[in-house]
């Protein structure tokens, strides 16, 4: 039985791991792999004494900024915590449901043709209602393909969250 010789290692991104850009190269994200001429491979006197120390884009990042922002009058604590306050009611007010919280989640997916798809993405960025589009959701549109078809039709963040979790749940569940 002959035995083959041992293939050299090369370091790769994971194969599901979709680039930061498409057309530039900036890499993938937490992927990074060692490049020739880099700083840290440089021998100079310094770094073999003292070890390479990567210098920080900004020289005044650790500088506390307490001083400058330091409230000195009380009526200006009792604003913010005024203003802290109304901005959690409005929070609250905002993200609460409206009408019966009877609805159930049961999606039945169905495969439709680009156009199609493309379509009913669009009625879900614009103000077509969750219950209406809940009737049939597209089948197919799934993993980076999932994020892509959102970004690019500008669907609000409420609404490709869910969308996100209804292809979640019916993915579970086939």
């Amino acid at each position: 039985m002959a035995t083959q010789p041992l293939r050299k290692y090369e370091l790769a991104p994971p194969k599901n791991l979709a680039p930061l850009h498409t057309t530039s190269d900036l890499g993938y994200p937490d992927f990074y792999p060692t490049n020739p001429g880099q700083d840290e491979d440089q021998m100079t006197e310094h770094n073999v004494r003292n070890g390479f120390t990567n210098l920080p884009f900004v020289s005044t990042e650790h500088v506390s900024a307490r001083n400058m922002l330091s409230i000195r009058d009380p009526k200006n604590l009792k604003n913010l915590s005024d203003f802290m306050t109304d901005i959690m009611k409005r929070k609250r007010e905002i993200n609460t449901l409206k009408g019966s919280s009877s609805y159930t989640v049961t999606v039945p997916q169905t495969v439709w043709d680009t156009q199609s798809r493309d379509r009913w993405i669009s009625q879900l960025a614009s103000n077509v209602p969750l219950r209406t589009l809940a009737k049939t959701v597209p089948k197919g549109v799934e993993g980076i393909n999932l994020l892509d078809v959102v970004t690019t039709h500008k669907v609000p963040l409420a609404k490709a969250t869910w969308f996100t979790k209804i292809v979640g749940i019916n993915l579970r569940t086939a």
